[in-house]
């Protein structure tokens, strides 16, 4: 959908002026454009000074969305596609089980998918299995918090949604860098003991991830400006996998790429 960026910049503007300067009844007319509440607009026309820090509050809260380039649909379908993403990888990628006993420290943990060579391996890598610790519980805390949430409006939730966003890319990318470490291996070079062959038929998974990616930008694209919910998440998912891969094997992907990608819905 459009994004008016008069409408943003002029957001920007109100908020950037003084709270003594500002003119109430724009910020209200720009509310009224923005969550299209003719009772609340009624309310603040009213009496516009009562309401001086609600004007404040919406636009605040919209103009971060606005800023992200994302509409209140694709707040909507982020919500759709996130949540359950989420909540597989709370269950899936588990680091650490605490004991219920609330006596118990949290150094106390039972780790679940450490390495058996996880002592041996370098001091970056063991630390991207320490930081997921925190993640992990971070990313859970933010998911109850939107559990908590059900009923508030995609632009209330949005803040909660991004850190998820965020969150949840972090420790798949930790989690993938851990477990595919390779002892040995260099920057830019295949692990020591790889045949050419591999190295061919790693080449070619790569090319045919990147081919896959650029192919279906455009049919992804139209499957969810056509709100086709089910073939878009059907195939949003594939494009995922394919992004993960080139990823979690250290190979980059452009700036551009990575834009178009986001934008369509992929987690980067």
């Amino acid at each position: 959908m459009f994004i008016d960026d008069k409408l943003t910049t002029d957001m920007q503007g109100w908020l950037n002026t003084e709270p003594a300067k500002r003119d109430l009844l724009k910020g209200a007319e720009m509310v009224l454009k923005l969550t299209r509440n003719r009772i609340l607009f009624q309310n603040i026309s009213r009496n516009p000074q009562k309401f001086a820090s609600k004007i404040e509050y919406e636009l605040n809260k919209y103009l971060k969305i606005r800023l992200d380039r994302k509409t209140i649909q694709d707040v909507v379908q982020m919500d759709k596609v996130l949540v359950p993403a989420v909540e597989q990888t709370l269950e899936s990628f588990k680091p650490a089980e605490i004991s219920s006993d609330d006596d118990v420290p949290q150094e106390a943990v039972i780790a679940k998918g450490k390495r058996e060579d996880h002592d041996s391996l370098p001091e970056e890598i063991r630390q991207l299995w320490e930081s997921n610790k925190d993640i992990y519980f971070r990313l859970k805390e933010t998911f109850e918090t939107l559990k908590t949430m059900r009923d508030a409006l995609p632009c209330d939730r949005y803040e909660y949604l991004k850190q998820l966003e965020e969150l949840d890319t972090k420790y798949r990318d930790n989690m993938n860098k851990y477990d595919h470490y390779k002892p040995g291996e260099q920057e830019g070079t295949g692990a020591e003991g790889e045949s050419p062959e591999d190295a061919a038929e790693m080449a070619k998974k790569v090319s045919a991830a990147r081919g896959y990616l650029s192919d279906n930008k455009k049919k992804l694209a139209e499957l969810k400006e056509a709100d086709d919910l089910a073939k878009y998440e059907k195939l949003l998912a594939k494009m995922q996998a394919k992004y993960d891969f080139l990823i979690s094997t250290g190979n980059n992907v452009s700036d551009d790429q990575v834009k178009a990608l986001q934008d369509l819905g992929l987690k980067v």
